[in-house]
């Protein structure tokens, strides 16, 4: 039998007997209780809506500041000037119309620059022809001036008098330049009415009845009818929270009213249907009704926990497991009934979950190395300058030898450094490009340092990723041996040990201070060719500490790498 059978059999039982045994209605037992259950269903219905309204208003505020902060805006911007650049218009318009594209809840973008100039994608028809003049005309711009970036929540872009069908809410905030602080533009971002209310109301909800107001008590998504002006009369507008029963014309209604964080309040006003009006004292026959019924009740819960409940009780507590987050599937004996569907179905997600979580980690690997890699292989067009200009003062100097010398260094250092856009090279191919490139710096340094090489012939073959150690090597000549007064040294060593392959650096520089090797080690420090290394390196070993770094101030810095898991060198 499946479980609604079960459940309709043995209470149909027992209320057959237990209204043949009173012969009684039970009717009301406290209209006090009814009235303070209904209040707390409304006061939890209006706090719903208000959380989906911070939500609404919380994925707005993070969605500008994703533009404001955005490369394309605060360029364009920036370099504004009094006669707008229709190039800069359609970039600008372009990247907002893409931008809205991806956020639904954006029905329109408005962003001036200090000279007036308007950039702007709008899907509403009725919201007015923002200017920036009349942002600065309005009671609100020097509050919105103060917050310093912070936004200003207004309807209809703070315009008390909009008259339009469609109202919409307006976040309003300063654009400053990232790099300087200073005022750039000013953003608008409207967030329609329709998308609101469809946010906002729930089809399964009791309550649909509910006003919106700002801070201002204007209406933002009921239109302001005879019947809704009434009704406001006798809302309490100064309290913060509150839920009420009071008559109406002589009908009773539920008021209920929540005042967010943004001075904005929700309001339900509902008619209160169905209460009863009985006035005889039915406490004698309602106590034996009670008694009868508990002792049924009790029966009937009996036989319900051992043929009903028990099942699910096994069900759940092999479920358990899920909030230690083991998704483990569960494996009891269960019939055939809804129970052991829910345990399949169960199983089935369970064995889903696993899945999508394996195809979000890889995904999220492959997107990472995939940047990394675009990192690493970029060329650095200084050090080819330099090395130009180096190459241009031997010539003028008649060192043709040490010219000639520091030419084929530097082109073998480019070739093996491009190496036909392999992923992979041996370490043999990676120490001879290093090995280039300190050649070349040597000469640009004028004998500064020197270098010492010492590579195990077992592992000259094994592959590693490519560029590896250069831009290690590059970090200790521009981090500990160039801010060294006198000569230096750097060490290049590469061994096997224990199915694992050492490779290290080592420079007798400068060092690195206590406190920026704790930033390191937390992963708060400015080199980006070193961090990118460190992830790489991670993500390509599949390991947390695939890189080691020791240093100590004005001693020299040593950084070991381990490469994983290789067998039979």
């Amino acid at each position: 039998m499946k479980i609604s059978t079960k459940i309709l059999f043995y209470y149909l039982v027992i209320f057959i007997f237990s209204m043949s045994c009173i012969l009684v209605f039970f009717v009301e037992t406290d209209k006090q209780t009814i009235y303070d259950k209904v209040k707390q269903m409304s006061l939890d219905e209006v706090k719903s809506i208000s959380s989906k309204m911070d939500y609404i208003i919380n994925i707005t505020d993070n969605q500008s500041k994703i533009l404001i902060s955005s490369d394309t805006i605060q360029g364009i911007l920036r370099d504004g000037s009094e006669q707008i650049n229709f190039s800069n218009q359609q970039k600008m318009d372009n990247y907002i119309a893409n931008f809205m594209n991806f956020n639904d809840n954006i029905s329109s973008i408005y962003i001036f620059d200090n000279y007036g100039n308007k950039y702007s994608v709008d899907y509403l028809s009725q919201t007015k022809a923002i200017s920036l003049q009349y942002i600065k005309k309005s009671s609100w711009y020097d509050k919105l001036i103060k917050l310093q970036g912070g936004y200003l929540l207004k309807l209809n872009s703070g315009d008390e008098n909009s008259s339009g069908s469609q109202n919409y809410i307006s976040l309003i905030r300063i654009i400053n330049d990232l790099n300087t602080q200073k005022t750039i533009g000013i953003m608008v971002i409207n967030v329609s009415e329709k998308y609101i209310k469809d946010t906002l109301y729930n089809e399964n909800s009791s309550q649909q009845n509910f006003i919106l107001l700002d801070e201002n008590n204007h209406n933002i998504i009921n239109a302001n009818t005879d019947n809704n002006k009434n009704l406001l009369k006798y809302v309490k507008y100064n309290s913060n929270s509150y839920s009420a029963i009071q008559d109406i014309s002589n009908k009773p209604y539920v008021i209920t009213q929540l005042k967010n964080q943004y001075g904005w309040k929700v309001i339900s006003i509902n008619l209160l249907n169905g209460l009863y009006t009985g006035s005889k004292n039915y406490d004698l026959l309602l106590l034996f009704a009670i008694l009868i019924n508990g002792i049924l009740f009790v029966v009937g819960l009996i036989f319900t926990s051992i043929i009903i409940t028990k099942p699910i009780q096994k069900l759940t507590e092999a479920m358990k497991e899920v909030e230690l987050g083991e998704f483990k599937e569960v494996n009891i004996k269960t019939g055939n009934d809804e129970i052991g569907e829910l345990k399949n179905i169960y199983n089935i997600m369970i064995v889903q979950i696993r899945n999508l979580f394996e195809d979000v980690i890889e995904e999220n690997k492959r997107k990472r190395k995939a940047e990394l890699d675009v990192l690493q292989t970029q060329i650095k067009p200084h050090f080819l300058y330099n090395s130009l200009d180096a190459i241009s003062s031997l010539v003028l100097s008649r060192e043709n030898d040490l010219a000639f010398n520091f030419v084929k260094d530097l082109g073998q250092f480019y070739r093996l450094f491009l190496s036909n856009g392999k992923e992979e090279i041996t370490i043999n191919e990676e120490i001879t490009m290093v090995t280039h490139y300190l050649e070349v710096q040597k000469i640009r340094f004028s004998g500064k340092f020197t270098t010492e090489v010492d590579v195990d012939e077992r592992v000259l073959d094994i592959k590693i990723p490519r560029l590896t150690l250069q831009p290690l090597v590059e970090n200790a000549i521009n981090h500990g041996i160039r801010g060294k007064i006198g000569k230096s040294k750097i060490m290049i060593t590469a061994y096997y040990y224990e199915e694992h392959i050492i490779l290290s650096i080592e420079d007798d520089g400068i060092g690195i201070d206590d406190m920026t090797m704790e930033n390191i080690k937390k992963g708060v420090f400015n080199g980006v060719g070193l961090r990118a290394t460190i992830e790489r390196l991670n993500i390509y070993y599949n390991s947390l500490n695939a890189m080691e770094i020791q240093s100590e101030k004005n001693k020299g810095t040593k950084i070991v790498i381990t490469i994983p898991n290789v067998k039979g060198v």
